[in-house]
């Protein structure tokens, strides 16, 4: 996942909570975190040798 997928989910879960000031770590570790978990559940239905 590159820096500009993190960015963007940051700033719409930011937007989403009513933007608050001095929460940016946590809202860019949160779209990490989401990010990953979507991925996580796209891999899983792969065959074994697809997940490279």
């Amino acid at each position: 996942m590159s820096h500009t997928e993190i960015r963007e989910r940051a700033y719409d879960l930011w937007d989403r909570h009513h933007r608050p000031d001095s929460y940016e770590l946590e809202f860019w570790f949160m779209a990490e975190r989401e990010l990953k978990a979507e991925r996580g559940n796209t891999l899983s239905g792969l065959p074994e040798a697809k997940r490279t």
